[in-house]
């Protein structure tokens, strides 16, 4: 283990080493400061008996090398990586906050669950995380809620690509050996097999469970125990923990914790459009005269004291915002003409939009699960698309998801 008095030194010639945040049975991660570049880091020091194994010092240089590749805003970055004599270490982004973990933990100290439309915000941002790093061939296989930050901003941060496995590369675990955490594994990862990135659909699948409901699926006094339920038992009632939870949503859940891998999503992608798809109902499903999930509040008319009525004058148009609301919500639109969706690339129905394409003006309500990049109000589950390629109709209606001139 990295001894304590590592606080306060400098290790590469360069970083000075604060405070320990914690360990585990690959590292132990300081606080830290680079003084070249003036911010705060963290350092991950590997424990002296696996950097004295040259294979896994080789092994975890080529991850470390590939990780650092990946570049997306919710996987912790890598500035980083070196020894110092017979210490290696890893130099990250620092990320403030609490993990999820604790999170949860905060809640159910109190007798109280994670809010199932947060639940849903921090599993689709996560699975998107996911999918990005499976598309690069790599697969993480020990996700868990204490791998994942929440930031200042609220924003999920995939931490600990420490177990990553390159899909393609060299075989690196030993035969029969098992990689990862027994409360979140799969049951392909309990009997010794390679995964593949439908592992990490299975840990996603367990940890939406356990922020649905409160506790995971599955758990018992001995690591074998946990895992052999993995491997055997059907996946616990979530309705009779969380009468709240939707059907399509313990839908999802049931899906990812198959025991089969081919019987769960195909991708992360399409597990957070499926709850995407679910965030969004539950929008559209809000009374109208209740102010739904992020929908920008209206603004009061704020009446003008007598003293200022002088001479009436035109007054000045009050600047449009440009501000993308990032939150869920609906608006009402008025479009004219009225757009027709086109196939496959947009889904116009009720009670999101509309279900029909009149001629002439029309007004509508569309409700969204995340801020567009381009376009206008055409949603598929989990994404935007454009309609009306760059017609006079997208160019108005561009703007119904901004806080201010939408309606």
């Amino acid at each position: 283990m990295p001894a304590p008095s590592w606080n306060g030194q400098t290790i590469g010639g360069r970083y000075k080493i604060e405070t320990l945040l914690g360990q585990g049975g690959m590292s132990a991660v300081y606080k830290g400061t680079d003084p070249n570049l003036r911010r705060t880091v963290a350092i991950k020091l590997i424990h002296p008996h696996l950097a004295a194994d040259p294979e896994f010092v080789r092994r975890f240089e080529e991850e470390a090398a590939a990780v650092a590749q990946l570049r997306h805003p919710n996987i912790i970055q890598v500035h980083d990586f070196n020894h110092d004599g017979d210490t290696y270490f890893m130099v990250l982004e620092f990320v403030a906050g609490q993990s999820l973990q604790e999170q949860l933990k905060s809640f159910h100290a109190t007798g109280k669950r994670l809010p199932l439309d947060e639940t849903i915000r921090i599993m689709a941002t996560v699975c998107d995380a996911v999918h990005y790093a499976h598309e690069r061939g790599m697969i993480h296989r020990d996700l868990k809620p204490a791998n994942v930050m929440i930031n200042a901003s609220g924003q999920p941060i995939l931490m600990d690509f420490g177990v990553a496995k390159i899909l393609g590369g060299q075989h690196h675990t030993a035969t029969g050996a098992i990689v990862g955490t027994p409360t979140y594994i799969s049951p392909e990862q309990v009997r010794g097999e390679r995964p593949d990135h439908r592992a990490d659909i299975y840990s996603l699948g367990v940890m939406l469970y356990e922020m649905i409901s409160g506790r995971v699926p599955f758990d018992a006094e001995t690591a074998l125990s946990i895992m052999l339920k993995h491997l055997n038992d059907p996946v616990p009632n979530l309705h009779a923990l969380n009468t709240d939870a939707p059907d399509s949503m313990i839908a999802i859940v049931d899906k990812a914790l198959a025991k089969q891998p081919e019987n769960r999503f195909e991708s992360a992608h399409d597990m957070a459009a499926a709850l995407r798809h679910v965030a969004l109902a539950r929008v559209a499903a809000a009374p109208p005269d209740r102010p739904t999930l992020g929908a920008p509040s209206p603004v009061k008319a704020q009446p003008t004291p007598s003293a200022t009525k002088a001479a009436p004058s035109t007054p000045a148009p009050a600047p449009r915002s440009t501000a993308v609301d990032n939150r869920p919500g609906c608006l009402t639109v008025r479009c004219s003409p009225w757009p027709s969706a086109s196939n496959g690339s947009a889904r116009v129905s009720a009670p999101s939009c509309a279900t029909s394409t009149p001629t002439g003006a029309a007004t509508f309500r569309c409700c969204w699960t995340k801020a567009p990049t381009t376009g206008a109000c055409a949603i598929w589950p989990g994404s935007w698309s454009v309609m009306g390629n760059g017609s006079a109709w997208s160019r108005r209606c561009a703007s119904f998801a901004r806080r201010a001139g939408s309606t």
